[in-house]
């Protein structure tokens, strides 16, 4: 067949040719189907409420005395790291590198006092901590591994205050913040509002 006898369409210089043969043309019924089936589960089906959480990475929930579900909303979750009684353990007798020195504890009563200052903010809804063991940007040590989960109006920058004011640290501090619903936000701004 020459080239200007070809059946078919074009589509923005693209030559899309129809089907020479029954089976050429069940395949494009059955795409044009399943495309149909797809735009149907989408209008027809979806669920408003379905809908709103889309997005979500996480949520916290309070499952009230009967039983019904209450989202905690206007919410994100604050990580780090902060030392533990066991740090010390990680320098084997060696010295302590002057810029580390606030991460020796003798007991873990420091740690209970940066509970409470956390606590004492009405704008932390709560937190745990677990202990751990890793290796990061010093050599490998135990330490306390926070989670906390805090209002839209409590900022990184407040916590870095309130970490720094407490332990005395002046190095980096590594901070992992996860949002209720997954954004993306431009290289170095904060996940919440500053103040």
């Amino acid at each position: 067949m020459e080239p200007s006898e070809r059946r078919g369409i074009e589509i923005l210089g693209q030559r899309l040719e129809y089907p020479d043969s029954p089976w050429g043309a069940i395949a494009v019924g059955v795409l044009c189907v399943l495309g149909g089936f797809v735009a149907w589960l989408v209008v027809e089906r979806a669920d408003p409420a379905r809908l709103k959480e889309l997005g979500y990475v996480w949520r916290s929930i309070s499952v009230q005395p009967d039983d019904d579900l209450e989202v905690q909303a206007g919410a994100y979750r604050l990580e780090f790291w902060t030392p533990s009684a066991r740090t010390k353990d990680a320098y084997n007798g060696r010295d302590v590198p002057e810029k580390d020195k606030w991460e020796i504890l003798q007991d873990e009563t420091k740690v209970l006092e940066f509970g409470d200052k956390l606590k004492a903010d009405a704008r932390v809804e709560g937190f745990r901590r677990f202990e751990e063991f890793g290796h990061g940007r010093t050599d490998r040590k135990w330490g306390w591994w926070w989670i906390v989960g805090v209002k839209d109006d409590f900022s990184v920058r407040d916590l870095i205050r309130l970490y720094r004011g407490h332990w005395g640290a002046e190095d980096r501090i590594y901070i992992e913040t996860i949002r209720r619903r997954s954004e993306y936000a431009s290289e170095g701004s904060s996940p919440a509002p500053e103040r």
